[in-house]
């Protein structure tokens, strides 16, 4: 059971405190006023408590807002998004460096890799050019290399979200792999390019030399599409964050196995063009997903007592 009162006095306790009062706004309760936003209050503070984020600076980013236009307070969170440090300062959690054990794929709606990859210039994406990469792709099962492209490569605020593909492979090759990856990745695509109307999703490989710096996502990566997703932050500090399945509770999290069904998770700072050796696969078009939001909450809420523990832990043991 989710106590909205609890998590306002963590708040209090571990990044209010550090501001001045403002008769504006109250965090607390601006934090913790739907299920939402109570979500995005859980993750911040397993952020927080973990170190990934460091409370001053997003206290001081906090303290810079000015009051809410309306009640959508995740608009103006994500604001802030982009003036939060990656990695604060002396954070255990050193970006890591791309190896050969760590080959990465990023998971595309067809749509946005058209437009991204092709016709970055054309908008709206045109459901011929669509078409076109669609039988591209169908028509090559080995893949097509992305070597030619010369367009950025980015996401959301100038990030990139990806997964080791060593979890991915296993779903890939498997039967309804677009489903599958949609609910496991916690994407909650249910619309998009495919001629039904349903998303249809692209895996793009990058080579094994690739030099790149990735890390563990921190809430304020994933604020921008906080209503749709299902992002939660994750604990462990091993530089990986794990996803969350639309469909339900991820029971591995709690034990922090790092398998099935959570997948491991990065993101790193938009690129020039496709990572060296980057190479595109079709995956198909995937089922709207069975969202579960209660599960999502519940989970986050588990997600932060196992913090609150790991931490009262360390204080013990030291």
């Amino acid at each position: 059971m989710i106590n909205d009162g609890y998590v306002r006095e963590l708040l209090q306790a571990h990044l209010l405190r550090l501001m001045k009062p403002s008769p504006n706004r109250d965090w607390a309760r601006d934090l913790t006023d739907s299920d939402d936003l109570l979500r995005f209050a859980v993750c911040l503070l397993i952020d927080i408590l973990s170190g990934a984020l460091e409370a001053e600076v997003v206290a001081s980013q906090l303290a810079l807002l000015d009051p809410p236009q309306g009640d959508d307070v995740l608009t103006d969170l994500a604001k802030i998004a982009d003036r939060i440090p990656e990695l604060p300062p002396g954070s255990q959690e050193a970006a890591t460096r791309l190896t050969e054990r760590h080959s990465y794929v990023r998971v595309l709606e067809l749509g946005s890799f058209t437009r991204h990859c092709f016709f970055p210039r054309r908008l709206p994406t045109d459901v011929e050019d669509v078409a076109d990469v669609r039988n591209h792709l169908l028509a090559q099962p080995a893949g097509i290399s992305l070597a030619g492209v010369d367009c950025s490569w980015t996401g959301d605020s100038d990030f990139v979200w990806v997964a080791p593909s060593d979890q991915l492979a296993p779903i890939l090759d498997g039967e309804a792999a677009a489903t599958k990856v949609n609910d496991l990745l916690g994407l909650g695509l249910s619309r998009g390019a495919a001629p039904t109307g349903h998303a249809e999703l692209v895996a793009v490989h990058y080579g094994s030399a690739v030099d790149v710096s990735a890390r563990k996502p921190t809430v304020f990566n994933a604020v921008r599409r906080w209503r749709t997703g299902y992002y939660l932050s994750f604990y462990a500090l091993d530089g990986w964050g794990r996803t969350h399945r639309c469909s339900g509770v991820d029971t591995c999290c709690a034990a922090c196995a790092g398998t099935q069904p959570c997948v491991r998770e990065r993101v790193h700072r938009g690129l020039p063009r496709p990572p060296d050796g980057s190479v595109a696969f079709y995956i198909g078009v995937a089922d709207p997903p069975k969202g579960d939001r209660k599960a999502l909450l519940a989970d986050a809420f588990t997600r932060l007592m196992t913090q609150l523990s790991d931490n009262e832990r360390a204080t013990h043991d030291s």
